[in-house]
């Protein structure tokens, strides 16, 4: 909802500016120094703003119904700061481990091998020794016993390597669930990792290079302008141009803050 503000804003100023052009196209015709077709492209040029306008209040309303519906509040606004669109990618490949599914899955892990360890116990003799004194008739004196006793793992083919195979085979399928898991959050990360690089080198790109261009443009076609040298519609055009890509930038600028948040919150947020 900010950027749809932030772009309202600049469609506003864009649209004020070419219709403020308009009394100069048409007293250009009225002059004879313009072709008459030339209002109607500057008309035209106002509409194609206007246009862009409205999508934008459209995608406007419907965040802010969407806003309306978790605080409900009836004309809720976008206020603040806006999130970061910059991230670790580094940092937050190391917390993949920290995942609250690999923890569960190494849980189940340390489970199977614990119930494995059990089982090999089961097959190894059990020893044991129980002391007991007796105070008897001082006419025979005290009595003392010890006893030993070993337990035999009989019949081990049948008992206990069974249920120690199984126990071994629980365990090595609970590492390797876990195992496919860190692969396939592995494999999810770097696919939405990949999704945040390539909206944010495209916002880079436009602002550091075609922002630039689209601005000397309309300083070159003004100039040119006021020099004769260029036509009126050459001027709209440039400033047409200019609102559309600083829409257009605002919209990959959100891209990215949408794509870095989405990290933070799939990858990071339960490593703090």
């Amino acid at each position: 909802m900010a950027y749809a503000q932030r772009a309202l804003t600049v469609a506003d100023d864009a649209l004020a500016e070419i219709e403020g052009l308009v009394p100069l196209a048409r007293s250009s015709v009225a002059a004879g120094s313009a072709r008459p077709a030339e209002s109607l492209e500057v008309r035209r040029a106002v509409l194609e703003v206007a246009d862009m306008r409205t999508r934008i209040e459209a995608d406007r309303e419907a965040a802010q119904a969407m806003l309306s519906r978790y605080t409900a509040l009836p004309n809720a606004t976008a206020t603040g700061t806006i999130p970061s669109a910059d991230l670790d990618p580094e940092g937050l490949r190391a917390m993949l481990q920290s995942n609250p599914e690999l923890v569960v899955a190494l849980a189940q892990v340390r489970q199977a091998e614990a119930r494995s360890d059990l089982a090999r116990s089961e097959r190894r003799p059990d020893f044991g020794v129980n002391v007991s004194y007796g105070r008897r008739d001082p006419d025979f004196g005290d009595a003392i016993s010890v006893m030993g006793s070993i337990t035999l793992p009989i019949f081990a083919d049948r008992r206990q390597n069974p249920r120690i195979a199984a126990a071994e085979a629980e365990a090595a399928a609970a590492q390797s669930a876990r195992a496919d898991r860190l692969r396939e959050l592995e494999a999810r990360f770097e696919t939405d990792l990949a999704a945040w690089r390539s909206a944010y080198r495209q916002w880079q790109r436009a602002t550091d290079e075609l922002l630039p261009l689209a601005e000397s443009r309309v300083d070159l076609e003004r100039a040119s302008f006021a020099a004769g040298r260029a036509e009126l519609l050459d001027v709209i055009d440039a400033i047409k141009t200019l609102a559309v890509l600083r829409v257009d930038i605002l919209q990959r600028e959100e891209a990215t803050v949408e794509a870095a948040a989405n990290l933070r919150l799939t990858y990071g947020e339960y490593g703090r």
